[in-house]
């Protein structure tokens, strides 16, 4: 975690916010704080409802400015079938990009998070989620984002033995029940379904000699 991302989280972990409302601490930044992998920058935090108003009155309370919607995130939440309007919301607050989404689960995924063994985060009040959550959370961006930190993130977790080939494909099938094996395996194998966008922001800053993302794709 970079240090202004953890002197922004420190910032407002302990704020009132988070026990009145079940947002936890997740993605490359809240994975990044348990298995140590990668430098992570920006601060995400989910929910299963987005209390606008509340969240946008919570974050200037400390001065954060509230950033609007660009064309790349667009085009993500729309892939997942989500209404950008309710259900993400972007801040940024000294240097740091928060965010604040509904994760896009179906009706299989919600279960993921109703089982989610959270714990808090260094005894704050805000809660981290747990790794399994997380990873859950990393395989659906995994097939559906396809961005360059996704892909890393899954090799990562896949190499270091944190989860199994075997559960991370069959914990996606088991929510995702009109996909196959073969589904996935040609999905990932296709570059007209699974390729590097021209606006993915990459990895450089935040590995030490990455490799390319083809190479994490294949």
């Amino acid at each position: 975690m970079l240090k202004k991302t953890k002197n922004t989280l420190e910032l407002i972990m302990n704020d009132d916010f988070f026990l009145k409302y079940d947002f936890r601490f997740v993605g490359g930044t809240a994975l990044s704080h348990i298995i140590n992998h990668r430098l992570s920058e920006d601060l995400d935090f989910a929910s299963l409802e987005l209390p606008c108003e509340e969240i946008e009155a919570f974050m200037k309370s400390y001065g954060a400015k509230k950033l609007e919607h660009d064309v790349t995130m667009e085009d993500y939440v729309t892939n997942d079938g989500e209404d950008i309007e309710i259900s993400y919301m972007q801040f940024m607050l000294d240097g740091v990009k928060v965010e604040f989404f509904t994760p896009p689960f179906n009706l299989f995924e919600i279960s993921v998070w109703e089982k989610d063994k959270y714990t808090n985060y260094k005894n704050s009040k805000l809660k981290i989620a747990a790794l399994d959550t997380i990873i859950y959370m990393k395989t659906m961006a995994f097939w559906n984002r396809k961005k360059y930190r996704d892909l890393f993130d899954i090799y990562f977790v896949l190499s270091n033995n944190h989860i199994s080939e075997n559960d991370f494909i069959n914990n996606y099938l088991e929510n995702n029940i009109t996909y196959k094996v073969d589904d996935l395996y040609k999905k990932i194998q296709s570059i007209t379904q699974f390729y590097k966008r021209s606006n993915d922001e990459g990895i450089n800053t935040l590995v030490k000699n990455p490799k390319s993302y083809e190479w994490y794709r294949l």
